[in-house]
């Protein structure tokens, strides 16, 4: 892998999280209700909102949040969801 697309993997995971945070907070959802829309533990979900990616964080999780939220998947790896 080249440093370019590593540094557009690196972005896209920073996204993903970030913009996960941001729909918990728009719905004012509480850690734990995200965590079990998101079928994830809250101990993962507190990784997420601190910006580190839990090691089991799945496609399924991306899919879970698409569906809950009504977006596109592709849209939760963007800059802006």
């Amino acid at each position: 892998m080249n440093e370019s697309s590593h540094r557009q993997c690196v972005n896209e995971s920073e996204n993903l999280l970030k913009n996960l945070s941001c729909l918990r907070q728009k719905h004012n959802l509480t850690q734990k209700q995200m965590a079990h829309i998101l079928g994830i533990g809250v101990h993962s979900w507190q990784m997420i909102e601190r910006g580190e990616m839990p090691p089991r964080l799945s496609a399924r999780v991306v899919l879970t949040a698409s569906d809950a939220f009504g977006i596109p998947a592709a849209r939760l790896f963007s800059k802006t969801p």
